[in-house]
């Protein structure tokens, strides 16, 4: 089983660092999501990070996907 080989402080603040950006561009053009998620893994590429950069990713999908269900379910309410 191949690890991560990071240390777990680093992923967590990365892990909130993603959400925040979520939280801030929720509302943005979905263009405006592709090109910082590109941006991410071009970067994550370029300094052989690679696994990490895929979990910041899908953490953004994730808390992005989250911001627009919720704020869809307060909106109904």
């Amino acid at each position: 089983m191949v690890g991560l080989q990071e240390f777990v402080v680093s992923v967590c603040v990365l892990i909130i660092l993603e959400a925040g950006m979520a939280a801030l561009l929720h509302q943005a053009e979905i263009w405006k999501h592709g090109v910082l998620l590109g941006l991410q893994i071009l970067a994550g590429i370029i300094i052989g990070r690679i696994p990490l950069i895929i979990i910041c990713v899908i953490a953004y999908v994730v808390a992005t996907f989250a911001l627009q269900f919720m704020g869809k379910t307060n909106e109904q309410a």
